[in-house]
């Protein structure tokens, strides 16, 4: 039997990490999800009223899911391969989701993690050893039935990827011990020790079970996409669109209501927003998805669009690498993280749509209080008193005149929108930023390689688990420290952190993380983003995830026309 203290824990956990006020209590599917208001951020952390959204008053809607219909949604980028498992962007998960499931899953409806693969689990007196019971008669698109092999095959692969194999989200399995093939229905995931964040993890939309018979074939799953998934992988147009159709195979009956989906790679806002006003789209992406000025034409005109607010979603961040001057300087970070506006930032950046807060968003209950980050330096209003010990810390480093530097970012509008900003805040400082612009694929090569002295980086949350979203980013051997942070201390306490299994200590060893973080200036935090996914009504039982990669599969959205 699962134990249910077990249980509650590991699903707080994973509500606790970014959206959520709390561990909500599970919420009753409803067979048209309209978006709820924003919810309301405190004063102290919101510098700029946000932009009105667009709620319809949602009518009451007697009739039952529909079959039929292609349902269009907004691809934000060109994906780099449809790798999953190796892939940091949802350019890629966005259009390969649809094809694959997961053991579990987050129902962004009930609130809750909830079966995938896995029709149940249990979990021992100890806590050590979940158990998975799967669900029968799931085949793979090529026709070849899935196993507990496959299961362990991917969990493996994550874990511990083989030789050649990138495998981003490594970290966020590394409680497991082992993985054991119990018979051909279950299979057990055997814990170094307790951890109540395994099933936040492993809801990912990363953490997808993939087959074993194909990558062992063809090495990697970059150029096909075959999974078990309740839609089938039939054609991509590079740079242009991803068909897929309905699997009518899918194992579980009746499902899904769609006949395929197609998804548009349109980078352009836009030219996003032109498709979306026509209805060449049904929807629009979570990441990018409206912008507060559009928002407010969908206000103004009445279109009838409803957007969904995703808080938090992504992060922007000023990295220095620390190897070599003068970022080695911890008095040269902190100075740019004194002078830095950022609710300047979010005005100017996001048109508002953006709340302040430390290494995690401020609406989590685990980040260090929205009210406590908003006096604290770098972070409060007026930036004069920040401004001058800015200068003094500078000086004091040996330049009193500032430095050339270079700072590399992302091509595109709403990333050199970005740098040209941190440009001007440098300036501040006498800083003299060259700003140098590459391609994503140069771009995410570039960070990954350490080859830059700055870099302006938009980071999607890709997991609600928030010892995960920190040593992420912040542990000596996180899969995205991409500036080669190192701390005894931080990495003790992230160890710490998850052997722990009380809500109320776990809470204070993340608090004391964050602070530690704050206190070492890795990298130089700007803002949290907000995020609009705009959809018309008659797209039902569709809401976004906890982040901007959950929840793409759609095997419950149909179309009412």
């Amino acid at each position: 039997m699962i134990r249910k203290k077990l249980l509650i824990m590991a699903t707080c956990f994973m509500i606790l990490g970014l959206l959520l006020a709390g561990c909500a209590p599970a919420v009753a599917p409803s067979p048209t999800p309209i978006a709820a208001p924003p919810a309301k951020t405190p004063a102290a952390v919101t510098p700029a009223s946000k932009p009105a959204i667009p709620t319809p008053v949602p009518k009451p809607r007697a009739e039952q899911p529909r079959y039929g219909g292609i349902l269009t949604v907004r691809g934000n980028g060109v994906p780099p391969s449809f790798d999953i498992h190796q892939e940091s962007t949802m350019y890629t998960i966005q259009p390969a989701a649809p094809s694959y499931n997961a053991l579990v899953k987050y129902d962004p409806f009930r609130a809750e993690i909830v079966g995938d693969l896995a029709q149940r689990w249990e979990v021992s007196e100890a806590g050590k050893v979940y158990t998975f019971y799967l669900n029968k008669g799931v085949k793979w698109h090529d026709g070849q039935t899935a196993s507990t092999e496959d299961v362990k095959f991917s969990l493996d692969r994550i874990r511990r990827p083989p030789r050649g194999t990138v495998s981003p989200r490594q970290a966020m399995l590394s409680a497991i011990e082992d993985v054991e093939v119990v018979n051909q229905d279950a299979v057990r995931v055997v814990l170094r020790y307790p951890y109540a964040g395994l099933l936040g993890a492993l809801s990912t939309g990363w953490e997808v079970i993939m087959p074993k018979h194909v990558i062992e074939s063809r090495g990697d799953m970059k150029r096909v996409v075959v999974g078990t998934g309740p839609f089938r992988f039939t054609s991509y147009e590079p740079g242009s669109f991803v068909k897929l159709e309905r699997n009518k195979d899918y194992f579980l009956r009746g499902r899904p209501y769609l006949d395929g989906i197609t998804i548009y790679m349109i980078i352009d806002p836009s030219v996003s927003f032109a498709a979306l006003r026509t209805k060449r789209l049904h929807m629009t992406s979570t990441g990018n998805g409206l912008t507060s000025s559009q928002a407010e034409i969908v206000n103004k005109e009445k279109l009838g669009i409803v957007a969904q607010r995703l808080e938090g979603s992504k992060t922007w961040r000023l990295l220095t690498r620390l190897d070599e001057p003068p970022w080695n300087d911890i008095k040269v970070r902190r100075a740019v993280d004194l002078v830095l506006d950022r609710q300047a930032a979010i005005r100017v950046v996001q048109e508002g749509m953006g709340t302040i807060g430390g290494p995690l968003p401020s609406n989590s209950p685990v980040a260090i209080p929205a009210a406590e980050v908003a006096k604290m330096p770098g972070y409060r209003q007026p930036k004069d008193a920040d401004i001058a010990e800015a200068k003094r810390l500078l000086a004091e480093a040996g330049y009193p005149n500032g430095f050339d530097n270079r700072l590399l970012f992302r091509s595109g509008p709403l990333f050199e929108k970005a740098a040209v900003f941190f440009q001007d805040q440098l300036s501040k400082l006498g800083i003299r930023a060259t700003l140098e612009g590459k391609e994503a694929a140069a771009y995410v090569s570039r960070l990954y390689e350490g080859q830059f002295a700055l870099a302006a980086l938009s980071l999607g949350i890709f997991a609600a688990e928030p010892g995960v979203i920190l040593g992420d980013a912040y542990l000596t051997k996180g899969a995205q420290n991409y500036v080669g942070f190192s701390d005894r201390e931080f990495d003790r306490m992230f160890d710490e952190q998850m052997r722990t299994m009380d809500v109320a200590k776990r809470k204070e060893l993340l608090l004391k993380m964050q602070h530690r973080i704050l206190e070492m200036v890795p990298f130089v935090l700007s803002h949290w983003i907000d995020d609009l996914m705009g959809l018309w009504p008659e797209v039902r039982d569709y809401k976004h995830g906890l982040t901007l990669y959950d929840n793409f599969q759609h095997e419950n959205t149909w179309l009412a026309q």
